[in-house]
């Protein structure tokens, strides 16, 4: 028979058996469009099972002969924002996100497959060239992603600076030693109240032991994004601590970079971030 080609947003019952303990609750596939597809798994009735679940699966996810490799590195963390436990593992192509999760009266497991489309694979996949042969294509990426929110570039944890949660990613490092995907929160008044922002944001950075080393770091990134981009600069520069702000739009977003060079405590560093400016 033909292959049905499925319909978007519409949730299929698939071939594999019911899951949980009387074997009555369902998996269903579902596509968002053809680059974005979805195995959802009920897991439980029971809406306080939702800790239970996700140490389950975690500890399936740990057993060495338990599931595909791919798996073995998820470990799903509780995010008290959107009430979900979650984990993502990134790559040149896409993207595999899991999460465990209350919907539809139920504690499900969703797996979240996400595809480039072809026009992105183009630019993800092209030859990995230096910054000084290819000046400016590495930011260029590294913005496409920021607009698109890093969600198909953010990959495993890797470690914790309160409030800042520090994700691998498959973006370039712009020659830097160390590149992440940033997850945090801003602290903001408006009207006198205090809000709380979440911000994602992309950021690579290296230590030195030389300060002609990292003096010669900062200024060939600030020289790079001057040649590659038009915006405004906010500029602060002291023996110590040399700040560099460059906002530029791009794509109907003012997008904000920040190169910092900092000679504090014995430690000389020189960083460049990369965010939404909101």
């Amino acid at each position: 028979k033909d292959k049905i080609q499925p319909l978007d947003n519409v949730v299929y019952t698939t071939s594999f058996p019911t899951n949980g303990y009387k074997r009555n609750l369902p998996v269903f596939y579902k596509q968002a469009n053809k680059n974005n597809f979805s195995t959802i798994i009920g897991l439980s009735e029971n809406m306080t099972d939702l800790d239970k679940a996700a140490e389950y699966i975690n500890n399936l996810f740990a057993k060495t002969k338990a599931c595909n490799k791919t798996y073995r590195t998820f470990k799903l963390a509780f995010d008290a924002t959107t009430g979900k436990y979650a984990d993502v593992s990134a790559w040149d192509d896409g993207g595999m996100f899991v999460y465990i999760e209350k919907e539809n009266g139920l504690v499900q497991l969703r797996i979240n497959k996400i595809n480039y489309t072809e026009e992105e694979k183009k630019i993800i996949n092209k030859p990995s060239q230096s910054i000084v042969n290819n000046p400016c294509n590495d930011i260029e990426i590294i913005l496409k992603e920021c607009v698109l929110g890093f969600k198909n570039v953010k990959g495993s944890f890797v470690k914790k600076e309160t409030p800042a949660e520090y994700y691998s990613t498959t973006l370039p490092a712009l020659g830097f030693k160390d590149k992440f995907v940033v997850e945090s929160k801003n602290i903001e008044f408006e009207n006198g109240n205090m809000i709380r922002k979440n911000i994602i944001y992309y950021d690579a950075m290296q230590d030195f032991s030389s300060i002609n080393d990292a003096l010669n770091k900062y200024e060939e990134i600030k020289s790079l994004i001057k040649k590659c981009f038009t915006g405004t600069v906010n500029v602060s520069d002291e023996n110590n601590q040399k700040i560099y702000e460059f906002f530029t739009d791009y794509k109907g977003y003012n997008i904000r970079i920040a190169l910092i060079y900092l000679n504090l405590f014995g430690s000389i560093s020189v960083s460049v971030t990369v965010r939404i400016n909101d």
